[in-house]
Order: C-alpha cells, then structure tokens, then sequence
C-alpha cells in the first residue's frame, strides 16, 4: 500500500519522470542482480559439473588401478611358473650333468688303471728290448773289435808279404 501512496504522490506533484528515472534504476539493480545470480548459479552448476567430471576421473582411474593391479599379479603368477619350470629344468639338467659326470669319473679312473697297465707293459717290454738290444750291442761289439783284430791282423800280414816282395 505504501508503494501505490508514494505513486500518487509523485503523480500529484508531476514527478512522473522522477518516477521513472528511480523505476529504472530499480530495474537496472534488479537485472544486474538477476545476471549476478544466473552467473554464480551457472558457476555452481559449472563447479558441480567439474566434481561430478573429477569423481567419474578418480572412478576410472580407480579401475585402471584394479586393473593394472590384476594384471601385474597375474603376470607375476605367470613368471613364477615360468620360473619354477626354468628352476626344475636346471635341477633335472643339474642331476643329469652331476650323474654324468660321476660316469665320466669312472671311466677315467678306469681308462688311468689301464693306461698305468699299458704303460707299466710297455715299460717291461722297453727293459727287455733295452736288455735284448744291449746284449746285441755287446755282441756286435765284441764282433767289431774281433773283426777290426782280424783286420790288424791282415795289415800285418799284408805289409810282411808287402815288404818280403819288395825286397
């Protein structure tokens, strides 16, 4: 009521463009308060918008994370059981190379008796050859000392006959 009182006021005394001057200023307040709100509703919104964006981001990334997680332990699992068969191998290859060379041990040991044999053989043969062939020696020897005696002898002889035929 006192809004239509100030109106008939202003009508009675011919401020009509005073009226209209404080109505406008009133709107233009009104309307920049309007355009505040719809900007700070719209940032809220805006604000809002961005939460819901950061949550749906942090739910993904939280799957992501499950996800990475899942496959590093099942890769993990897979290494092992690559590892443990890689680990079986080397001992089964271990054994076989131990057992092998136990064989092999044996075999040398074997082949170094027969080889001692061979030798200690050979060594009884080399001394009997060696006794044979130093008899031998003695015997040419004893030849070549009576031939080179015969020999002395026939120079004797010849150089007699030689010096009786000259005289």
């Amino acid at each position: 009521m006192e809004i239509r009182h100030t109106f008939r006021i202003y009508m009675e005394k011919g401020h009509f463009e005073i009226l209209m001057e404080d109505f406008n200023k009133h709107m233009a307040l009104i309307a920049e308060s309007y355009q505040f709100l719809e900007k700070r509703i719209s940032d809220l919104e805006n604000k809002i918008d961005q939460k819901a964006d950061a949550k749906d981001m942090y739910d993904f990334m939280r799957a992501m994370h499950k996800d990475l997680d899942n496959k590093i332990d099942q890769t993990a699992e897979r290494l092992d059981k690559k590892i443990d068969k890689v680990a079986q191998r080397l001992d089964n290859t271990d054994k076989k190379l131990s057992k092998r060379m136990d064989q092999l041990d044996k075999k040398m040991d074997t082949m170094n008796k027969e080889l001692k044999g061979d030798i200690q053989q050979l060594d009884k043969k080399m001394d009997t050859v060696h006794k044979e062939l130093k008899g031998d020696i003695q015997r040419v020897e004893t030849k070549v000392d009576a031939m080179a005696d015969i020999y002395a002898d026939h120079e004797e002889r010849i150089t007699h006959i030689e010096g009786v035929l000259h005289n």
